[in-house]
């Protein structure tokens, strides 16, 4: 994956010049993911970003998972995350946090899915991708206060 795909974080606005790059996508999402996981009891959480930054999320076709904390998946090139017809692209489309029971699509390397939480990275201008957190299937269900949590977690992360 190019560094392209990913839209450099907003530098500070001052009076002096800013010359230091933009952080590379892993020092921007491993910390998001690694910090989700800890805070949700997720056994995976992955961390699924828009190629294009400049279109409009309703124009989007997939999301490409560009980072993971938590229960090993295999090595590979990034995966794509279909947004027609999925509960997550409902989440990313309609910038809206969801808990599920389940996720409706099936995801390479993760294996017995069960309770998740789908959490739009956005400002107040975009949506950049989601978060998701997942427990095994038969685990107990994420809470709306851990939704709640969550999404103001992915609020200033998405800031940031």
């Amino acid at each position: 994956m190019t560094t392209s795909a990913v839209k450099p974080a907003e530098r500070r606005v001052t009076s002096e010049p800013n010359d230091s790059p933009a952080p590379a996508p892993a020092t921007v999402h491993r910390p998001i993911a690694d910090q989700a996981l800890r805070l949700t009891g997720a056994e995976l959480t992955l961390v699924a970003v828009t190629a294009n930054h400049d279109i409009p999320p309703s124009e989007v076709a997939t999301l490409m998972i560009v980072e993971t904390a938590g229960a090993a998946m295999p090595s590979r090139s990034a995966d794509a995350i279909p947004i027609a017809g999925t509960s997550i692209g409902q989440a990313f489309v309609e910038r809206t946090p969801r808990r599920l029971n389940n996720l409706d699509i099936t995801i390479d390397g993760v294996h017995h899915s069960g309770p998740a939480l789908v959490l739009p990275l956005r400002t107040t201008d975009t949506v950049a991708g989601v978060l998701i957190a997942l427990r095994r299937g038969g685990a107990r269900t994420f809470s709306e206060d851990q939704l709640d949590m969550m999404a103001a977690f992915t609020d200033q992360a998405a800031l940031a």
